[in-house]
């Protein structure tokens, strides 16, 4: 598939009111973007705003709502047919523009104050609509300009995921009174082919988080982001640890004039429509309290389509066996 059709496809994902639900609904989300905006009145008061892949156009709303002179709203889909309509339903129509194409190949008539954008997507950067961002910024943004969200932070922490190996797992030894092991095998193959969109708890962290990756969304390069490696050691902090797996997740901040807002989605913050994603292991490993695991994390754009991120989890340290795990996230 060629990047115009991978495009194409996305885009056209993005045409579904039923996305925009689930986001507009995810409220720790869409609070934390309202909050930033709120608290930080001189950051937007009498400001040039741009938002890149608009959707429903809440963000310009917000920034209109407290002050912004200008909006420019930009959505690639179909969807900006309704977002205009939705501009003019609110009486916004003399300071939102809603413009309908890629951020790439449109034009604006002047440098922008800020950028505001919800570009994340799962582990931060699935979907890689931070490429589009970041080329807004080269091009759009005044040397002196801001960037909503600021910065941006991947964390990874091992897991104990009991009820879910016993679900997907143990359920085959019994079924109706019969035993269908047989199937464990591939149903093992199915849940550990591609990382798993899943509600972690903090309880089933068996160890410290670390992070994996840190950006500043100012001075970030797409080159950053494109391909990345880290190496992470935890120690384990339960009684014993029962290591499945490893969650992702990521936080965001938006560092305005008066307030930093952080919106996070940690296991232990509220839940939200990006959930943790989840790497599950063929082996299950059993760790005494303060055991040492190694772990190197790498991230690159899948090369037939830059949309997907190849995950790739090689494993080892004095108490565990080494272990390579390697992944493709698929777009849901």
């Amino acid at each position: 598939m060629d990047q115009s059709e991978v495009d194409k496809d996305y885009f056209t994902s993005y045409f579904d009111v039923n996305v925009h639900e689930v986001m507009l609904k995810d409220t720790a989300r869409t609070i934390a973007y309202r909050n930033s905006i709120e608290l930080n009145p001189s950051d937007f008061k009498d400001k040039i705003v741009l938002d890149v892949g608009a959707g429903t156009g809440i963000l310009s709303l917000f920034a209109a709502k407290h002050g912004a002179s200008k909006v420019y709203a930009v959505e690639a889909s179909e969807m900006a047919t309704y977002t205009r309509l939705i501009v003019e339903h609110n009486l916004m129509d003399g300071i939102i523009e809603v413009i309908h194409g890629k951020i790439e190949e449109v034009e604006i008539p002047e440098k922008v104050d800020i950028i505001i954008s919800e570009w994340m997507g799962f582990y931060l950067f699935h979907e890689s609509m931070f490429g589009s961002v970041i080329f807004a910024r080269d091009k759009f943004l005044k040397s002196d300009g801001k960037m909503y969200p600021s910065t941006a932070t991947i964390y990874a922490a091992p897991i104990s995921m009991d009820s879910f190996y016993k679900e997907k797992f143990i359920f085959w030894e019994d079924v109706y009174g019969f035993d269908f092991s047989a199937l464990v095998g591939p149903a093992l193959l199915s849940q550990v082919s591609q990382p798993k969109i899943l509600d972690v708890t903090k309880e089933q962290m068996i160890a410290k988080p670390q992070i994996v990756k840190e950006i500043d969304c100012k001075t970030v390069t797409a080159a950053d982001v494109k391909e990345f490696s880290t190496k992470l050691k935890f120690t384990i902090d339960a009684d014993l640890g029962v290591l499945h797996g490893f969650c992702l997740w990521f936080d965001v901040s938006f560092k305005g004039a008066n307030k930093t807002v952080v919106l996070s989605t940690a296991p232990d913050q509220p839940k939200t429509h990006w959930q943790q994603t989840v790497i599950c292991f063929q082996e299950i490993f059993s760790l005494a309290k303060e055991a040492q695991i190694e772990c190197q994390v790498s991230f690159a754009e899948a090369p037939a389509n830059n949309r997907r991120y190849n995950l790739t989890l090689e494993m080892g340290g004095n108490d565990l066996s080494d272990a390579d795990e390697d992944y493709e996230m698929q777009h849901p």
